[in-house]
């Protein structure tokens, strides 16, 4: 038998233990009492497994209780959170939100009424294995430190705080530069009469780094303030909310493209409902086909049904752990998608049944008996919701009047969008066409025969995302005469066209177009144009978000460009020195401090810039 630890973030393997002594035993040791946690720990109780459940701080719940995100965004209905939450009383004053402490007590209650076995101020320290089996943790307590066996162990952290101690390969953030996206801290407080919380994006954090999150969380709380100023202040939710973190290699994995792209799953461990839920705003930085997608298609809320495999909780060649949570084998753009509050409670159903099955049959869990499996999940509701839906717009607040409107994918039957001001189903439609030649063929064709600049414009950008040069005049249009103009397709996050333009230039533009772009980029009058000043934002101190997408864009767009015809990028990276010099550039765009989600976004950028060149 071996140890795993963590000593400063950096596994540690023991000796071979000969005599280690177990104080306690159960089928099935769940950690961290979040959202899948609870819910994982309550099912596989109800299966007939002896469960204990451990938590690090003194009482249950994660962020939908301790975090006071007690509203729902996406996420499908379904499963056991159901009978919670009709039971959890709505207050008069919530507002729509469910009541936390509530909502703990009743989860609480059903707990012990499935027999799990809650053990409060337990922290794992230690993972013990026999041959890449898990066995069972070493456990801190208040009282010292113990040993707890296992047939089986569920990571339901979230954060992965198992998965970091065992020998398994990570992923943290995106490839391009490793960086998550923006915690948030929920605030409360009074207004209208009605008891309200507000989610706001934090700032960017290494949750992993201790100083580091202790300091962008300090200055999150502190932001908070303003709502003294109006005497509607009211608290600070104490727990802390990480969007995406630590992923790892599984049995399987589920990538954004199996989302968008519809790719079959074999085994799914359930299905979850939502958009792709991405924060932040430097798209400049993303991967190419998720700009095609999220920027360049402008189909930031379009949702769909995703399929989650059963392998992707699974880390590989580990036997004996799964995990229950948003801490799964995937890509962060999936996992923004798939970490939803009512998808995680029931994926910990889901988790708790598959684990039951896995202890019961002993074996491992992506060997359970699949047909069994689907039996049950289906009979409880929890594998796959109401929503038999693919793809479509689907406003998530129930009071909206905004209906459903389903999406189907087809150049033929979308080629009329390209008139209007919401082209993006159109758009993403030539890109995955089979049949590109032809749809190219079409769509040049009308743009050639457009009346109006729109129509232009947009059989431009779909010319471009199929990689067609015919685009260039245009697209080289566009960005000579940027101005404001924002598509229409989506709720929220809806694109820049000029930045679109922008970021096809630096996918199919040729040396003539550098000079275009570092005429964005260096030339002192760019900030002079009016487009700059027409509106500018709020987020904790002012914010330009044109010039933050023209510039990141131009830079990024600029640097392909450099690479694409193998030109010398070390006068470039001089340039961009003194171009970033005293804070020049993050002064044009955001008067917010060192650690803010504005500040951070540019300050990350402009070093992401001078280590590519």
């Amino acid at each position: 038998m071996k140890l795993y630890t963590l000593e400063d973030n950096k596994l540690n393997i023991s000796e071979e233990l000969t005599d280690v002594t177990f104080v306690m035993s159960c089928d099935i040791l769940c950690v961290g009492a979040g959202a899948g946690g609870v819910y994982a720990a309550d099912s596989a109780a109800r299966e007939g497994c002896d469960v204990i459940l451990l938590e690090n701080s003194n009482c249950i719940g994660g962020m939908h209780v301790r975090g006071h995100v007690c509203s729902y965004y996406y996420g499908d209905e379904g499963g056991r959170y159901l009978e919670i939450d009709n039971k959890c009383n709505r207050d008069v004053f919530l507002a729509g939100n469910q009541q936390p402490e509530t909502k703990q007590v009743l989860i609480y209650e059903m707990l012990k009424n499935s027999g799990v076995k809650i053990l409060c101020r337990h922290t794992p320290i230690g993972v013990y294995t026999e041959e890449n089996r898990v066995v069972g943790l070493l456990v801190l307590t208040d009282n010292g430190i113990i040993s707890i066996k296992a047939s089986l162990v569920i990571d339901g952290t979230s954060d992965g705080h198992l998965i970091r101690m065992c020998p398994v390969e990570k992923r943290y953030g995106r490839k391009i530069d490793g960086k998550t996206v923006p915690f948030t801290v929920r605030t409360q407080f009074f207004a209208d009469r009605c008891y309200k919380s507000i989610n706001a994006d934090s700032g960017y954090s290494n949750q992993y780094d201790k100083a580091d999150f202790s300091y962008k969380t300090i200055l999150a709380h502190a932001n908070a303030a303003k709502y003294i100023d109006k005497g509607e202040f009211i608290n600070v939710a104490y727990l802390t909310g990480i969007r995406e973190g630590l992923s790892f290699e599984g049995e399987s994995t589920v990538e954004y493209t199996d989302i968008i792209f519809d790719n079959p799953c074999e085994k799914a461990l359930f299905y979850a409902y939502s958009d792709l839920d991405k924060h932040g705003n430097d798209f400049a930085l993303d991967e190419d086909i998720f700009q095609n997608w999220f920027v360049i298609s402008n189909l930031a809320t379009v949702t769909a049904s995703i399929a989650v495999p059963l392998g992707c909780i699974v880390p590989k060649n580990i036997k004996g752990l799964v995990t229950a949570g948003r801490c799964i084998s995937g890509d962060p753009y999936s996992i923004s998608a798939i970490r939803m509050n009512r998808d995680m409670f029931r994926m910990g159903e889901c988790v708790g049944v598959a684990a039951a099955l896995a202890v019961k049959q002993q074996c491992n869990l992506t060997e359970i008996d699949y047909a069994q499996y689907l039996e049950i999940v289906n009979e409880r509701g929890c594998f796959k919701g109401k929503k038999e839906r693919k793809f479509g717009f689907d406003n998530p607040h129930p009071r909206s009047p905004i209906p459903y409107a389903p999406v189907e994918f087809s150049v033929e039957k979308n080629m009329h969008l390209l008139d209007t001001t919401a082209p993006g189903v159109a758009i993403w439609s030539c890109f995955i066409s089979e049949n590109k030649e032809n749809d190219g063929e079409i769509i040049y064709k009308k743009l050639l025969s457009a009346k109006a600049d729109l129509e232009k414009y947009n059989c431009a950008i779909a010319l471009g995302i199929m990689n067609d040069f015919r685009a260039l005049p245009a697209l080289r249009d566009i960005v000579r005469n940027r101005d404001t103009f924002r598509f229409t397709d989506s709720r929220r996050s809806n694109q820049l066209r000029s930045a679109i333009a922008i970021c096809l230039l630096g996918r199919i533009g040729c040396c003539d177009d550098i000079e275009l772009l570092e005429d964005i980029i260096f030339n002192e009058n760019e900030f002079k144009n009016p487009i700059y000043f027409e509106k500018t934002e709020d987020i904790n101190g002012y914010y330009n978000s044109i010039y933050f997408d023209i510039f990141t864009h131009s830079c990024m767009a600029l640097v392909k460009l450099y690479v694409a015809y193998n030109l010398d990028t070390s006068d470039l990276h001089k340039r961009f020195e003194a171009l970033f010099e005293n804070k020049k550039i993050i002064k044009r765009i955001t008067s917010a401090p060192f650690g803010s989600p504005t500040f951070m976004e540019i300050y990350d950028f402009q070093n992401h810039i001078l280590k590519i060149t």
